[in-house]
């Protein structure tokens, strides 16, 4: 679930609250546009965060806790994706705008999309990691 903090999609920085119980699936996916950086702070609970390269395969994991240290920084054009470690876990997402929903995303083709039946199995290896 998100909570937008901006007043507007067009804001020129857009930044929301997540919230994520363990089981939510994020597809994994990048940030292509350029000035696309964004920056993750989590509030509460336990999240784990993934870098992948381009074929897939997982580059590194980060276990962020709540705190000064659960801070993350991506540039654009890097695959990552996230699982929740623990319940009840809130992070603050700030990133560049305004919104543009065709143009945010790219979702990696190497990871099932949401709601697909390979989902369960996929995320269970990705929360194995930590």
């Amino acid at each position: 679930m998100i909570l937008p903090l901006h007043r507007t999609q067009g804001a020129t920085v857009q930044r929301m609250l997540n919230f994520f119980q363990p089981g939510t699936y994020v597809c994994p996916h990048q940030h292509p546009e350029n000035g696309a950086i964004e920056t993750i702070c989590v509030l509460s609970g336990v999240l784990g965060f993934l870098l992948f390269e381009a074929d897939g395969s997982v580059r590194s994991t980060h276990r962020l806790n709540a705190g000064p240290l659960g801070l993350i920084d991506i540039e654009p054009g890097v695959w990552h994706g996230m699982v929740a470690l623990s319940p009840d876990t809130v992070i603050l997402e700030i990133k560049q705008g305004p919104y543009d929903a065709s143009a945010d995303k790219s979702f990696a083709s190497w990871a099932p999309p949401e709601n697909d039946p390979g989902v369960p199995e996929y995320l269970t290896a990705l929360e194995a990691l930590f």
